[in-house]
């Protein structure tokens, strides 16, 4: 899977590049911790792109329910595997572990997305990914993650803006900003 996303990204990248000389093409990550397991190899990311933007605005939909569905599937494969075990195996799989994140599925509130940010810590988990990518990221690459501007409390946000700078990210592309204003667009 790794080898046929840089083939066919490096095959786009050629093409936009073709057709427009001196345009950057670039396109979103997988969260780091669990980049592998969908076929993005953050190692490879330069041969296909020019910049990356780690995806960690999706922290229920690409990393929480993540976690429910593995702990669940190792549930079914490991009689007697307790849910709390399992979670805590997940966890430790994907590098999560020891940041507090819920003990049980139900914590989880799957049909309560949006208050998610609420009750994990957020920034502690966007943080953790932040940095690997970083880390795994070719020298060169930039890097522009993708955070939400809501839904996770401007303390969060700020948290996670000013840290991702120190790490040396490039800049962030904002999807959502309605914490971030003092008005309603609406």
């Amino acid at each position: 899977r790794c080898d046929l996303v840089v083939r066919n990204l490096t095959r786009f990248r050629s093409a936009v590049h073709a057709a427009a000389p001196g345009k950057a093409f670039g396109t979103d990550t997988y969260p780091a911790s669990m980049a592998l397991t969908v076929g993005h190899d953050y190692l490879r990311w330069d041969q296909m792109s020019d910049f990356a933007s780690p995806l960690v605005s999706h922290i229920s939909a690409f990393v929480c329910n993540t976690f429910i569905e593995w702990a669940r599937f190792l549930q079914q494969e490991v009689p007697n595997l307790a849910e709390a075990d399992a979670l805590q195996l997940v966890y430790r799989f994907t590098g999560y572990d020891g940041m507090g994140l819920p003990e049980t599925i139900a914590a989880y509130k799957e049909d309560e997305p949006a208050t998610l940010g609420y009750r994990i810590p957020t920034a502690d988990l966007v943080l953790r990914d932040l940095y690997k990518a970083k880390l795994l990221l070719p020298e060169g690459v930039p890097s522009f993650p993708i955070i939400h501007g809501e839904g996770w409390g401007r303390e969060t946000i700020d948290r996670i803006v000013d840290e991702s700078r120190e790490m040396g990210h490039d800049g962030i592309v904002w999807q959502g900003t309605a914490e971030l204003m003092g008005y309603n667009f609406g």
